[in-house]
């Protein structure tokens, strides 16, 4: 199976853990700002195009670890059930050689099972957490949402695409959803990726 395009998707939860995760990663000018802290993002995920028409994602999810492939309908009309939820998708396909989308595809599917959450690296979201830092070390079996769908492109892309330079972050349990998704938006813009997919993907009324 071939891919066609692949991006980085994003969401803002209504819960206590997604407020928590956006309050402590958004840069300081927006933490009082209701406006601006409902513009970070507080999870991370992959997408991909395949040739068979289907668009999945693959996430890591603190009670399920590494899953996928799942179809964008799902994240789509879980974001659609409350106003507060949202979710942006971004294609970074014009910026990988043809050979890493697909290539990146095939990681997702060889980490199910492998890659385990590691709820201990959520500490280690706040740039501030130097001790915690220090305390946790790298954990390339165990991961985030974001660490994951970092790793994938740098592993896929043979280390020419590094999201830990891009983010400023030294390793990649330190990257968290919003500074990836930051980065993102610097190398793509977003908004009519988004639209489409939205339209593209809208889930049936009668459910997924």
């Amino acid at each position: 199976m071939k891919i066609k395009r692949m991006g980085f998707g994003f969401t803002r939860g209504d819960s206590r853990l997604s407020g928590l995760i956006a309050l402590l990663t958004a840069p300081w000018r927006w933490r009082l700002l209701p406006s601006k802290l409902r513009e970070v993002c507080s999870h991370a995920f992959v997408w991909f195009e395949r040739d068979d028409g289907k668009m999945v994602y693959f996430e890591a999810l603190i009670d399920q670890d590494w899953v996928g492939p799942r179809p964008v309908e799902k994240v789509i009309g879980w974001a659609a059930e409350k106003p507060a939820r949202w979710v942006r998708f971004f294609d970074l396909s014009w910026g990988l050689r043809a050979g890493t989308l697909t290539k990146a595809y095939e990681f997702c599917l060889i980490q199910l099972g492998r890659w385990t959450y590691d709820k201990r690296q959520l500490r280690l979201m706040p740039r501030t957490n130097v001790l915690g830092r220090l305390l946790v070390g790298p954990t390339p079996n165990a991961v985030i949402c974001s660490e994951a769908v970092a790793r994938i492109v740098y592993v896929a892309s043979k280390g020419e695409v590094d999201f830990r330079r891009m983010t400023n972050r030294k390793e990649f349990d330190w990257i968290a959803p919003w500074p990836l998704m930051a980065a993102s938006e610097r190398w793509v813009f977003a908004a009519e990726v988004t639209a489409e997919i939205l339209c593209k993907h809208k889930p049936k009324e009668d459910g997924l």
